[in-house]
């Protein structure tokens, strides 16, 4: 596999959301004003009540601190692509036979939902390995929101290679996004999931 040069440059990043954000969330959380159930209509005229109550009291009582540090314990860093700061997971996998693969997600989903494949496909099996890049999309995750409403190439230069496989979403942003490094990198395999 070619390697291209690049003025690429990743920035290991951990994830610290200050405490006194998570304060006023849990503060706007527990303040919240929930209108009295009308028994009998569930989903019917919106949001059930009940299950308003549940998700609320999740989020409230979620500990977040504990999720921090499991999310952190994955290589993660950000940057500029197209001149915007993306923030993404890159985990090498093992052995020498390694394949890049980029894995995207849709809205309303995130890069943490895919994390668990990331031992699996940087496993080597049968002398085979994915280096593993789980990109947070502009605006997603910890990436810059682009402030134009333009959509970036995110033509990743991780590691500088010339070609990926990817799976993204069917019919969603990031199935455009993958293909796109795809195809812009020649010989770059896709594989439309969901």
């Amino acid at each position: 596999m070619k390697h291209r040069s690049s003025t690429f440059q990743a920035v290991p990043f951990t994830i610290a959301i200050a405490a006194d954000v998570l304060d006023d969330l849990k503060g706007r959380i527990t303040r919240a004003r929930i209108p009295e159930a009308v028994h009998g209509i569930g989903w019917t005229e919106g949001m059930d009540v009940d299950a308003l109550r549940a998700v609320l009291a999740h989020w409230r009582d979620f500990d977040w601190r504990s999720a921090e540090a499991a999310i952190n314990r994955v290589p993660a860093f950000r940057a500029e692509v197209d001149g915007y700061d993306i923030h993404f997971v890159h985990v090498q996998g093992t052995g020498s036979a390694r394949v890049p693969l980029i894995l995207t997600n849709g809205w309303p989903s995130c890069f943490t939902e895919l994390l668990p494949l990331v031992p699996l496909l940087t496993k080597q099996v049968d002398g085979l390995s994915f280096d593993v890049v789980i990109p947070s999309l502009p605006g997603y995750g910890f990436s810059a929101r682009p402030m134009s409403g333009e959509r970036t190439s995110l033509e990743l230069q991780i590691s500088g290679r010339d070609s990926w496989s990817g799976s993204a979403t069917i019919a969603s942003w990031p199935t455009a996004v993958t293909w796109e490094v795809a195809l812009r990198n020649g010989s770059g395999q896709t594989m439309p999931t969901g």
